[in-house]
């Protein structure tokens, strides 16, 4: 059982603290960036995934999401993963009967891979919480009013984005998580989103 000085802290945008261990399992993702404060559903089929999340769920249900730079790679290795990631909370599980796992997750904060500890039956990584740096002024609320008016000329092009998700970024406070938000709803490549995943200043 983790102890309770062998925790990363992690101060999220509404100033609640997140608990979260150092030593985390991983779930290794194909195709998908996930960014803090993002609720996502996810199907698990993969042995090591499953058994990843087995463990998330004994503990405090937190699993670090950790981008493959192949996609296509069935049996990842450590070095096909890269060292950033998110660390999520898993809060749905659903066992199907062709042996999948649905699980709907919730990211928390950007984490960076500092050991890993094992790959059998599982990858098992030692980590540290990135803390967000969050920057005002004129300045930052100029980008702010630009990105809102880009992420609407972007759904006004029909790019498949809800025009409910205007809505829901306009309300949002933090610059950081503005940005994580849009993020996730724009059609990039996996390793352009995970360069923003990588972007700790807020005005980057």
């Amino acid at each position: 059982m983790t102890q309770l000085n062998d925790v990363l802290a992690c101060i999220d945008g509404e100033n609640r603290v997140q608990r979260v261990p150092s030593t985390l399992p991983v779930l290794p993702m194909r195709d998908m960036i996930i960014y803090p404060y993002v609720i996502q559903p996810l199907c698990i089929g993969r042995e090591k995934s499953r058994q990843a999340l087995e463990a998330a769920m004994t503990e405090e249900r937190h699993i670090l999401l950790l981008a493959q730079h192949e996609p296509t790679k069935d049996d990842p290795t450590a070095e096909d993963l890269f060292t950033v990631g998110t660390v999520a909370e898993c809060l749905q599980l659903l066992r199907l009967p062709d042996d999948t796992i649905r699980i709907t997750v919730e990211g928390i904060a950007r984490v960076k891979v500092r050991q890993f500890l094992k790959e059998e039956p599982y990858f098992e990584i030692v980590g540290e919480i990135l803390p967000e740096v969050e920057a005002t002024g004129l300045e930052v609320e100029a980008l702010i009013r630009s990105v809102l008016a880009l992420f609407e000329e972007c759904i006004h092009l029909g790019n498949r984005i809800p025009i409910e998700a205007l809505e829901n970024v306009r309300n949002m406070a933090e610059p950081g998580r503005l940005a994580d938000t849009i993020a996730s709803y724009l059609s990039l490549t996996v390793e352009q989103k995970q360069q923003i995943l990588e972007t700790i200043p807020t005005q980057e």
